[in-house]
C-alpha cells in the first residue's frame, strides 16, 4: 500500500511540474561539460544571478570557479545541498607535495559562498611560533576520530617531514620516537583570517569530511573544498514558475525574467498564473496540486512531530547573546550583541529598549518582523512618502554586501511618483515599470491624500494631467538614484497577496527584505545545544557553549548525523517507524 502511495504521489508531482511550467530554448547554456548549470550560477552573459557573476568560467569540458587566489576545477554542483565541489590545483596532497600557497575569497565571495562545515583544512610544517599552535591553539580540531599528524606517517607527500629526533643516523638508529613539526586540522574562518606567511605554515590541503572519514585511511580521504552558497530570493521562483530563466541585465546587474515563448525579457515572471503570492487570490488555481497537498498530509504531520521531537531532545544552555528585541525574536544569522548571529550581518541591527532597527548607507529602518522560516525581513522607513504623508527627496541605498546577502524581496514594490518626461524609466527603461496586481501606479494620485498635490487639471478641460508615475522593483532604484530617475517621491508597498481589489489606502507599506547565508555549521552547533556566533576581533564562527566555545559544535554531533554519530536519536526512530506504519495500513 505503502509503495503504490508513494508511486502515485511521485507521478502527480511530475504531471504538475511539467503542466504547469512552460519550457522553451533560451541564451543561457544549462551545462558545462557533465555538470548542470542552474540558478544561481551562469556561465554566460547575463545569466544567473548578478552576485555570482565572472565566478565561473566554461572550457570545452572544464568548468573553473575563480577567486582572488586563481581557478578551481569544479567537481560538481548539488542544487538540493546548495553546495560545490572544487578542487585547488596548486595545495598539497596525499600524494604531491604543493609549495606555499593561499586560498582567497572576495569580500562578496566570503559573504555568499565559501568552505562549508564539512571542509577540513590541515595546515603542514608549522613553526612553534605558529598562532595555532600559542593563542589560537584552540582553532584546531580532531576530524572524523583523526588526529592531523596522522598526514605524516600515511601520506608519502609528507614523510619529508616524518623525521625523528636529531635527524641523523645515529638517533635513528637508537630512538622510535618521532619528531614531527607542528600540524593542524582547522576550519576556513582561521586560514581567512590568518594567510600562510601569518600562520608560519608550509603547506595545507583540503579535506571534505562527508561522513566517510571515520576509520579511513588518509590516501582514500576525499581531497578538496566544498563551497556552501546561498543567494536571496528576489523572485527566481516565480520567474521558474511561469516558464522563464533567471538571469540579469548586463549593463545594470538588473534581475530580468527571461521568457522564451515571447522572446521577451520581464522585470518580474512570464506571467501564466505566477503571481500574488500563488494563493487564493491567484488568477490561476492549480487543483492539481490542491490534491497533492491533500495526499501528503501525513508526511507534514510527520515533520511536525519530528520539530518536536528535535526541540525536545536537544540539550540547552544560556549563552551572552539576547534573543529578543521588544516583541521580536532574534535568531541567527541575526545578532544584536556583540560576536552574536554570522559575521556577514554584523553591525546592521541595533535594539533599543523595545525597538529593532536595520542600519544601511542611508540611515535607519524600523524592523516590523522577521519570518525565519520565509528568511524575510519587514522594515518600514520612515523618510519614505505614503499614501497619508509626502516626505522630501529620499534614496534607499545598502552596502555592497547587504546587496548580495540581504536585499528588497520580489514582494516589495517601488512607486516613483512626479517623474518628468525625461525620466529613463519613461524612455530607454520604461520596460521596468509594471501593474502590480492589477493596479496601475496612477491609481495613488487619486486615491491618496498625500499625492492629491499631483492630481492636477490641464486648462478649462476635465482630463486630469498627472506626471508620469511607475512600479517598480528595487534592482531599478539601486542602479538609478532618484536623482538619476528624476522622479521627486517613492513609496514602498509589499504585494502579499492581498492587494488585489483592494485600495491604496489599505495597501502595506514598507520593505520586505530577503536575506541568505551559507551554512558553514551553525545547523550542527545549535543541534548540539550551541548558539552560534563569531570572535569579535577576527570574525572567526564560534559555537557558543553553555560552558565554553567551539570551533564547530558543543559535541554530541559528528559525522554528518549518521550512524557514525556520537549520539543516535532513538526516539526519532521509533517514531518514524511508527509514523510509516500507520501511513502503510490506513
Amino acid at each position: 500500500m505503502m509503495s503504490r502511495l508513494l508511486f502515485f504521489f511521485v507521478f502527480l508531482y511530475t504531471v504538475t511540474t511539467l503542466t504547469s511550467t512552460t519550457s522553451g530554448a533560451t541564451s543561457c547554456r544549462t551545462s558545462c561539460g557533465s555538470i548542470q548549470i542552474n540558478y544561481p550560477f551562469g556561465i554566460d552573459k547575463g545569466c544567473g544571478a548578478s552576485q555570482f557573476q565572472g565566478m565561473l568560467n566554461c572550457t570545452s569540458t572544464d568548468l573553473d570557479f575563480f577567486t582572488p587566489s586563481g581557478a578551481y576545477r569544479v567537481r560538481s554542483i548539488d542544487y538540493d545541498e546548495n553546495t560545490m565541489v572544487v578542487f585547488d590545483p596548486l595545495m598539497s596532497t596525499c600524494s604531491i607535495l604543493q609549495p606555499h600557497h593561499d586560498f582567497k575569497l572576495s569580500d562578496i565571495q566570503n559573504a555568499i559562498i565559501r568552505p562549508s562545515y564539512d571542509t577540513v583544512f590541515a595546515l603542514f610544517n608549522c613553526s612553534n611560533d605558529s598562532p595555532v599552535k600559542n593563542r589560537f591553539k584552540s582553532l584546531c580540531f580532531e576530524a572524523a576520530g583523526h588526529s592531523c599528524d596522522d598526514l605524516y606517517s600515511a601520506c608519502p607527500s609528507l614523510t619529508i617531514f616524518n623525521t625523528l629526533p636529531g635527524n641523523n643516523t645515529a638517533s635513528l638508529a637508537n630512538s622510535t620516537v618521532r619528531a614531527t613539526p607542528y600540524c593542524c586540522f582547522t576550519s576556513y574562518d582561521t586560514v581567512r583570517v590568518m594567510n600562510m606567511n601569518i600562520l608560519d605554515c608550509s603547506h595545507y590541503t583540503t579535506v571534505i569530511d562527508d561522513g566517510k572519514m571515520r576509520g579511513v585511511t588518509p590516501v582514500d580521504w576525499s581531497y578538496g573544498i566544498e563551497l556552501s552558497y546561498s543567494v536571496p530570493e528576489i523572485g527566481c521562483d516565480r520567474c521558474q514558475k511561469s516558464g522563464g530563466t533567471c538571469g540579469f541585465d548586463a549593463e545594470t546587474n538588473i534581475f530580468l525574467c527571461q521568457c522564451p515563448v515571447s522572446n521577451d525579457v520581464s522585470p518580474r515572471d512570464c506571467g501564466g498564473g505566477a503571481s500574488d503570492k500563488g494563493g487564493c487570490n491567484s488568477s490561476k488555481a492549480n487543483y492539481a496540486t490542491l490534491l497533492l497537498a491533500m495526499l501528503v498530509l501525513p508526511f507534514f504531520i510527520f515533520v511536525f512531530l519530528y520539530t518536536v521531537t528535535t526541540l525536545t531532545s536537544t540539550t540547552l544552555g544560556a549563552t551572552s547573546c539576547r534573543t529578543s528585541c521588544g516583541n521580536i525574536q532574534i535568531n541567527y544569522p541575526f545578532g544584536i550583541d556583540k560576536g552574536c548571529g554570522a559575521s556577514q550581518f554584523q553591525g546592521m541591527l541595533n535594539c533599543t529598549s523595545t525597538d529593532l532597527d536595520f542600519f544601511t548607507p542611508s540611515g535607519a529602518y524600523r524592523v516590523r518582523s522577521i519570518d525565519y522560516d520565509e528568511n524575510t525581513m519587514v522594515v518600514f522607513d520612515p523618510f519614505m512618502s505614503t499614501c497619508s504623508i509626502l516626505q522630501p527627496h529620499h534614496d534607499f541605498k545598502l552596502s555592497d554586501i547587504q546587496n548580495a546577502i540581504i536585499r528588497p524581496s520580489y514582494d516589495t514594490v517601488f512607486a516613483l511618483f512626479n517623474c518628468s518626461s525625461d525620466s529613463p524609466v519613461q524612455n530607454r527603461y520604461k520596460s521596468l515599470c509594471f501593474e502590480a496586481a492589477g493596479h496601475s501606479c496612477d491609481e495613488l494620485y487619486s486615491a491618496c491624500t498625500s499625492f492629491g498635490i499631483f492630481n492636477t487639471t490641464s486648462g478649462n478641460s476635465t482630463v486630469r494631467a498627472t506626471p508620469y508615475c511607475c512600479f517598480t522593483s528595487y534592482d531599478t532604484v539601486r542602479v538609478m538614484s532618484m536623482s538619476i530617475l528624476d522622479c521627486s517621491h517613492y513609496t514602498t508597498v509589499i504585494d502579499d497577496g492581498t492587494m488585489r481589489g483592494v485600495a491604496p489606502v489599505d495597501w502595506s507599506y514598507g520593505i520586505e527584505l530577503s536575506y541568505s547565508v551559507p551554512e558553514i555549521g551553525c545547523d550542527l552547533c545549535r543541534k548540539s545545544g550551541g548558539t552560534c556566533g563569531f570572535d569579535a576581533d577576527t570574525e572567526i564562527f564560534l559555537c557558543q557553549c553553555s560552558d565554553n566555545t567551539s570551533p564547530r559544535d558543543c559535541g554530541g554531533v559528528s559525522d554528518k548525523g549518521g550512524c557514525n554519530s556520537r549520539s543516535t536519536n532513538y526516539a526519532m526512530l521509533l517514531l518514524g517507524m511508527l509514523v510509516s506504519f500507520t501511513c502503510a495500513i490506513s
